[in-house]
């Protein structure tokens, strides 16, 4: 373009931008170009008189915004469009980091709030349980929802409930956090004429799990817990309880004060509660002041020598406690709950054990059943601390059976008689009860009979003090494997080997079933 005159240029630079305008709503950049774009205004300029001198020539080396600079006003260079600032996107990107701001902002006010409602509803529900603690019926009955006479009448009854329940500690831990649930509209419901309350004047209902637990006084050493949901409103600017109930979907267990209410009656080894009358609980707590020194002259008296019985009006009730099915408990005259050691090697837990009656089944029972029954459930509760993970079945329940049938004048064909029958038709196990033969599905009377046979026969072999010590070692076993255990602990107390030990106890189940 060395030889091109100054009109020529600007013609051509003007006609490129006319084609660049018609791609282009701004018409300033060529398409594809990213150089600048040099724009010249319409001239009438004679082109001969306008031809500039060589050294004005725009050449490679010399840009054609030197024209501009050499004197040139009707020339001026224009940006490509990539150089200018896009207005639109930087207001976006400025939204969008206002919106995250925003956003960040309410999840800390919600966190706040959150943290703001659960010290609230804690402090709630301590002081509901210290008010238990106390005897303070007004002081329970200020942290509920008194407005509502369903929650008057329920709170004022389980307050009274535990009005015989020696407690040593009662408490509430939140699981979860608290969640807001819309409250129902009374009017939809009822029918309620125009004007009656609607949702939007009802305060707002919130849930939340919460562990309830207590521990009876001079009995427990460690807190008894079951889960809950509990509902709290807001009303007058503080928080009450609104109910409580069982988690959704069952899989809890209950407290007996939750289906009646209790009756006590201390012994001397003995509490016993429960929903019947007060002469039957008199009657159980004599009972197992008896039986404690009968557990104890076999295991020994290092254990609490405390027994809690809860005593309930209906299998039903006995299910609730325990969290079983009512057909699981059909059968069953009593069961002992507590807390094992969950890991081989572990210090003993401490436990809050409890003797849970079934009374359709344990009423259908002899005297001497009874005091067999009531035997085997307090050896669970001795024997707690020394039982682990590497304990079986059979010893567990067969050492229980083997103290509950001491002094007793029950003949063995008759107490084993379900396992001599089959022995009769198929022979001696071959080997040990597995656990899963004392699962409440399967059917548990034989498995009993031969755990409890086993261990007769290990007193024999190694004397009661012997069956004991195998007892504990298997329990205090470092390691999860029942096989190994038990082995080293017969080899150890009886010098023999589980192989041999089951060999002797095969052989004496048949010589039983001749």
């Amino acid at each position: 373009m060395v030889g091109v005159g100054l009109a020529a240029v600007a013609a051509i630079v003007t006609a490129a931008l006319v084609l660049g305008a018609a791609g282009s709503p701004g018409g300033h950049a060529l398409p594809g170009s990213t150089a600048p774009v040099v724009e010249a205004p319409p001239t009438t300029q004679d082109p001969a008189a306008s031809t500039p001198s060589p050294s004005d020539r725009a050449t490679p080396q010399q840009p054609a915004d030197r024209w501009a600079r050499a004197g040139h006003p009707q020339l001026r260079v224009i940006p490509p469009l990539r150089d200018q600032p896009d207005r639109a996107a930087a207001r976006a990107k400025a939204a969008q980091k206002a919106a995250k701001q925003a956003e960040r902002a309410l999840a800390r006010a919600a966190r706040r709030a959150a943290a703001s409602r659960s010290a609230a509803v804690s402090q709630l529900l301590a002081d509901r349980a210290q008010a238990l603690l106390e005897r303070d019926e007004a002081a329970f009955l200020a942290t509920a929802d008194m407005t509502s006479p369903r929650v008057r009448r329920t709170q004022t009854r389980l307050f009274r409930h535990l009005a015989e329940v020696p407690l040593g500690g009662y408490d509430y831990v939140l699981r979860t956090p608290i969640t807001q649930q819309a409250a129902a509209d009374p009017g939809a419901r009822s029918g309620a004429p125009r004007g009656a309350p609607s949702a939007s004047s009802t305060p707002r209902v919130w849930t939340a799990q919460v562990g309830v637990r207590h521990r009876l006084a001079g009995v427990d050493g460690a807190w008894l817990s079951r889960e809950a949901q509990l509902r709290f409103v807001r009303r007058d600017g503080g928080w009450r309880v609104s109910a409580e109930s069982p988690l959704p979907g069952g899989g809890e267990r209950r407290d007996l004060w939750e289906l009646g209410r209790v009756r006590a009656v201390q012994g001397r080894h003995s509490l016993v509660l429960g929903l019947t009358p007060r002469s039957r609980l008199r009657e159980l707590a004599g009972a197992v002041d008896k039986a404690v020194p009968a557990v104890s002259k076999v295991w020994g008296h290092r254990w609490s020598r405390q027994v809690v019985v809860l005593a309930p009006e209906t299998a039903a009730q006995a299910a609730a406690l325990l969290d079983r099915h009512p057909d699981e408990v059909g059968r069953l005259a009593a069961v002992t709950v507590g807390r094992l050691r969950q890991r081989a090697g572990s210090s003993p837990a401490d436990s809050a054990d409890r003797v849970v009656l079934n009374p359709w089944a344990f009423g259908q029972l002899s005297l001497a059943g009874r005091r067999v029954v009531l035997r085997h459930e307090i050896t669970h509760v001795a024997t707690r601390s020394a039982t682990g993970p590497a304990t079986p079945m059979w010893l567990s329940e067969g050492f229980a059976d083997y103290v509950g049938y001491q002094d007793t004048r029950v003949p063995v064909e008759l107490a084993a008689q379900e396992l001599l029958e089959r022995v009769r038709v198929e022979g001696p196990p071959a080997r040990l009860p597995a656990n899963k033969e004392f699962d409440p599905g399967a059917p548990q009377a034989a498995a009993y009979e031969a755990g409890w046979l086993a261990c007769r026969v290990l007193a024999r072999l190694a004397d009661e003090r012997g069956l004991v010590r195998v007892y504990r070692a298997v329990g205090a076993a470092e390691s999860n494997d029942r096989g190994r255990a038990l082995d080293r602990a017969l080899r150890k107390v009886a010098g023999t080997t589980t192989a041999r030990f089951t060999a002797r106890w095969r052989a004496e189940l048949d010589a039983l079933a001749r």
